[in-house]
């Protein structure tokens, strides 16, 4: 089964939480961590969800900030098998892993992130041209 964790400093994943639910996005299998806000130990959070895991599991933990300290947390469990800690997460990522069906692995993750990223845009409306390379009105999808 295929298990996803946001696990972020304050409230950053509840945040990400009311998003996917407005998208209308399943997110039974996610546990949300909202690190530092209500005295609650990050590790005890951490502790649960690895007694949880079962043997055949996927886990697939999202946190905010590349070594930030609950990305720190999560690096001693990132050896295991069928675990992948992604850091630096957006929402296109999140969504991409939520709904993929195939089993996971590095690569195919890493084939997913590096798509995600590429969603990545500075929108300068002056700079949107349509497929001939003139002016258009503001159409992302032309």
């Amino acid at each position: 089964m295929k298990k996803i964790v946001v696990a972020t400093h304050g409230h950053l994943a509840n945040g990400v939480k009311s998003l996917l639910e407005i998208l209308g996005a399943n997110t039974e299998q996610v546990e949300w961590i909202n690190a530092y806000i209500d005295g609650e130990s990050i590790e005890t959070s951490i502790e649960t969800i690895f007694q949880e895991l079962n043997e055949n599991d996927e886990l697939i933990v999202f946190t905010d900030l590349y070594g930030g300290s609950v990305n720190q947390k999560f690096v001693k469990y990132a050896n295991l098998e069928n675990v992948f800690l992604i850091a630096g997460f957006n929402i296109p990522v999140i969504l991409e892993i939520l709904y993929l069906t195939e089993p996971l692995t590095a690569n195919r993750i890493e084939a997913v992130i590096e798509s995600c990223r590429l969603g990545l845009k500075l929108v300068v409306p002056d700079r949107i041209k349509n497929q001939n390379g003139t002016q258009t009105e503001l159409n992302f999808f032309e």
